[in-house]
């Protein structure tokens, strides 16, 4: 069973007390993360919702990126866990292959 959520992580500190939001991914008791590359301030995040609160000034942005990202994650996992494929580099590739572009062929 894998097990997904996004969180702040409030372990990484940067120098002006903002925080990464990431995706945390569990399977078979061990995790990884998956970087969304959104910073925030510890009180503009909802733990209880998993995302950006309404008070900060580019909530309407952000959330709908957050929610994008997490939706392609959710595919990625969900159609890897149908096949018993699963495996944090197998999912890396995944989400590698969609946000590359697609090759148009002229010959």
């Amino acid at each position: 069973m894998v097990y997904y959520k996004m969180i702040l992580d409030d372990r990484r500190s940067k120098a002006d007390s903002i925080y990464p939001v990431i995706i945390r991914v569990i399977h078979n008791r061990k995790n990884s993360s998956i970087a969304t590359g959104i910073r925030v301030h510890k009180e503009y995040w909802d733990s209880m919702l998993c995302q950006i609160k309404t008070t900060h000034p580019n909530y309407a942005t952000l959330n709908p990126s957050l929610l994008e990202l997490y939706i392609k994650v959710q595919r990625a996992i969900h159609s890897l866990d149908e096949a018993n494929e699963f495996s944090f580099a197998s999912l890396k590739d995944r989400l590698d292959e969609k946000a590359k572009p697609y090759k148009i062929n002229t010959n």
